[in-house]
């Protein structure tokens, strides 16, 4: 049965409950932890020995207290999460607390700030480490997303696995295509995200840990390599390209070719959304916004 002990619940109100700064203390203190003070916050790098990097966003829109709501069903008792700092501290617990709970692999872990102003302090990340992948928690649901790094072998590796590829718009990841490895954004199950109403479904997030435990297990010695480029999603068609714009983005300056209405490298929205008449099939009304 998938379920949390009032201890974890408590550890997980308690990383819900901190502010920014103090989680970020908390994280510089902890063993193997290196700093990166950036203009927009901090980089927390944690090394655990690992092959593969886990990213979370310590950052939040809004905050409110977190408040517990139980059900009761037949075969279980489930718990559900309020608040909108779940959206990253429900990945952020993930990283640091939640994964263990179903015996992973060593994986080393990259705690950013600023994400949700499109601002990531992931795009400072440097190491020299080969990674041989990356994976990110800071998705709602229960699917996952490839965002830039996705390309036909990628997509028949996650539905081998039983994954469902969705779109995206932005996260910490989105920053990293210099690593030079493919990353994926794992839901964890909470929803209404930027919201007073955002939740978890505690049930769900422990399934999804499970089945991201159980995929680093198969695959954490499998080297995934990635030319990096901006972030096009389109696994909806058979095409890769959009159209080819090439205009800089008025905010970061940064090339934008091959975009769906904002800027694949600091999601700022972009006022002229690209069209093209060989992909009419697509359904536009996903770009109003992705889950993460």
């Amino acid at each position: 049965m998938r379920t949390l002990s009032r201890k974890q619940r408590n550890q997980l109100s308690a990383m819900c409950s901190l502010a920014t700064d103090t989680l970020a203390d908390v994280a510089r203190n902890l063993p193997n932890a290196t700093v990166v003070e950036t203009p927009h916050g901090p980089l927390i790098h944690i090394r655990n020995g690992g092959k593969i990097l886990g990213v979370a966003h310590m950052d939040s829109v809004m905050w409110k207290r977190p408040t517990w709501r139980r059900y009761r069903y037949p075969d279980r008792v489930d718990w559900f999460l309020d608040c909108p700092q779940l959206d990253d501290r429900l990945g952020v617990w993930g990283l640091l607390n939640g994964l263990s709970i179903f015996n992973p692999p060593p994986f080393d872990i990259l705690l950013t700030d600023s994400e949700e102003i499109g601002q990531s302090t992931a795009q400072y990340f440097e190491t020299e480490i080969p990674y041989n992948w990356m994976f990110e928690l800071d998705r709602a649901g229960d699917d996952c997303v490839l965002y830039e790094y996705e390309d036909r072998d990628t997509l028949d590796l996650m539905f081998s696995e039983g994954w469902e590829v969705g779109w995206g718009s932005f996260s910490d990841i989105c920053y990293l295509g210099q690593l030079g490895i493919k990353g994926i954004n794992f839901g964890i199950g909470y929803y209404e995200q930027h919201t007073e109403r955002c939740f978890a479904d505690i049930h769900e997030t422990l399934g999804q840990l499970e089945r991201v435990a159980y995929f680093l297990r198969n695959y954490h010695e499998v080297e995934m390599p990635h030319i990096e480029k901006p972030y096009v999603s389109s696994h909806v068609s058979d095409s890769y390209h959009v159209n080819d714009m090439g205009d800089d983005c008025q905010t970061c300056g940064r090339e934008m070719a091959n975009m769906w209405g904002f800027c694949p490298w600091c999601g700022s929205p972009v006022s002229d959304f690209p069209y093209n008449d060989d992909l009419d099939r697509y359904t536009f009304d996903a770009w109003e916004g992705g889950r993460g």
